[in-house]
C-alpha cells in the first residue's frame, strides 16, 4: 500500500515546515487562489515531475529552497529529497542513504520502488502499447475542483494528453478479466497485420510483370489477361497468335517485292529520260561553241571589228542564259578564256 507521510518545507533562510497527511484520500480546501492547485503540483514534482525554473515561481520565489517527502510502501519507509533549482537530489530508503546526480537517476531509483510489486510490467506495458513507469500511475493521485462531478476523466491529471491517452487501455487492463487473452490476441494481430504488409509489397511486385506481360499481350492482340493461373490458355493463344503472325508476314514481304519492283521500273524510266535529255544538251553546246569559234576567228583576224566585241558580249549573255544551269558549270573555264582573247583585241 501507498502512502504518503509527511511533506516538510525548508525555506531559503533555513526554517522547515511540516505538513502531515492522512491515511485514505486526503483533500486541500482553501478559497480560490489560494495555491491548492500549486500545492498539489509540488506534490507531483516531488515524485518526478520536471518543473522547470521552480524557483522562479511567485508562490515559491524567495521563499522555498527544498522539500522533503516521507513515504510508505509495502512497510517500507522512504524519503525524497529536491531542491526548486533542480539540480540537488536526495533519496533515503528504509534510514540508507543513496547517492542521486540528477533528475534521470531520481526517477529511476521511484521507478523500481514503485514498479516492484507489479505482477507484470511488461506484459502490462505490451498491452497498452508503449512503455510504461511509475509516473503513468500518479494520474490516479489527485482531483482537483475543476474535474470534480465528471463522469470519465475525473482525474485531474486526464486534462494533459500524455496521461488522457494511456487512460482507456489502462483501465481496460486494470478491470479485464482475461487480460492475459487480450495480450496473446493483440501479439497475435501485430504477427497477421506484419505478413500481410509482406504479402501487400509481394503483391505489388508480381502486379508490375503481370502488367507487363498482359501490354506484351495487347500487342499480339490477345485479349485474355494473364493472372498466373491461366498458363495453358494464354500460352495456346499465343501460338495461335505467333501462326497468324507468320501468315501476315509472308503477305506483307510479297506485298513489299511488288512495291519495289514498281518503283525499280520508274527509277529505269527516270534515268532513260535523263540520257534523252543529256544527249539533246550536248547536240545544243556543240552548235554553240561552233559559233562562239567563228566570231571568235572574225574578232582575230581583223582589229577593225573589235567595235563588235560589246555585242558579242551580249550574245554571250543571252547564250548562257540559254544554257541550262547544271550543264554550265563543266565548259565555265572555257568561256572565261575565250572572253579573255577578246578583251585583248580591242584597240587601245
Amino acid at each position: 500500500m501507498f502512502s504518503i507521510e509527511c511533506l516538510e518545507l525548508i525555506s531559503c533562510s533555513g526554517e522547515s515546515f511540516r505538513y502531515s497527511f492522512s491515511s485514505g484520500v486526503n483533500y486541500i480546501q482553501g478559497p480560490n487562489s489560494s495555491g491548492k492547485t500549486e500545492f498539489y503540483n509540488f506534490l507531483d514534482y516531488m515524485l518526478g515531475a520536471e518543473k522547470k525554473k521552480l524557483s522562479e515561481s511567485p508562490w515559491f520565489k524567495g521563499s522555498l529552497q527544498a522539500a522533503k517527502m516521507q513515504i510508505s510502501l509495502n512497510g517500507h519507509g522512504f524519503s525524497l529529497y529536491r531542491d526548486l533549482a533542480g539540480d540537488e537530489f536526495g533519496l533515503v530508503i528504509d534510514g540508507i542513504p543513496y547517492k542521486v546526480s540528477d533528475l534521470a537517476e531520481y526517477r529511476n531509483y521511484l521507478n523500481t520502488l514503485f514498479l516492484e510489486s507489479a505482477d507484470d510490467p511488461t506484459n502490462l506495458s505490451e498491452y497498452v502499447g508503449q512503455e510504461l513507469t511509475y509516473r503513468t500511475f500518479t494520474l490516479f493521485c489527485f482531483l482537483n475542483e475543476v474535474t470534480v462531478g465528471r463522469i470519465n476523466g475525473f482525474f485531474s491529471k486526464l486534462l494533459e494528453t500524455k496521461y488522457r491517452v494511456k487512460q482507456r487501455p489502462l483501465f481496460d487492463y486494470l478491470f479485464s478479466t482475461n487480460p492475459d487473452r487480450i495480450v496473446f490476441l493483440q501479439r497475435r494481430i501485430a504477427e497477421l497485420s506484419k505478413r500481410a504488409r509482406e504479402l501487400e509489397s509481394q503483391r505489388d511486385f508480381f502486379n508490375h510483370y503481370l502488367e507487363a506481360v498482359n501490354q506484351e499481350l495487347a500487342k499480339l492482340g490477345i485479349v485474355e489477361r494473364f493472372d498466373g493461373r491461366n498458363v495453358a490458355v494464354v500460352s495456346e493463344l499465343i501460338e495461335t497468335a505467333a501462326v497468324s503472325i507468320e501468315l501476315n508476314s509472308s503477305s506483307s514481304l510479297m506485298a513489299n517485292d511488288v512495291v519495289e519492283a514498281d518503283q525499280l521500273r520508274n527509277d529505269i524510266k527516270a534515268q532513260k529520260q535523263m540520257i534523252r535529255e543529256l544527249k539533246g544538251t550536248k547536240a545544243q553546246d556543240e552548235k554553240r561553241y561552233r559559233l562562239l569559234d567563228r566570231l571568235n576567228s572574225l574578232i582575230a583576224d581583223d582589229g577593225s571589228r573589235a567595235d563588235l566585241l560589246g555585242q558579242t558580249c551580249n550574245l554571250l549573255g543571252e547564250i548562257e542564259t540559254a544554257i541550262p544551269r547544271k550543264d554550265l558549270d563543266f565548259n565555265r573555264n572555257y568561256l572565261l578564256a575565250k572572253r579573255a582573247g577578246w578583251l585583248n583585241l580591242k584597240p587601245s
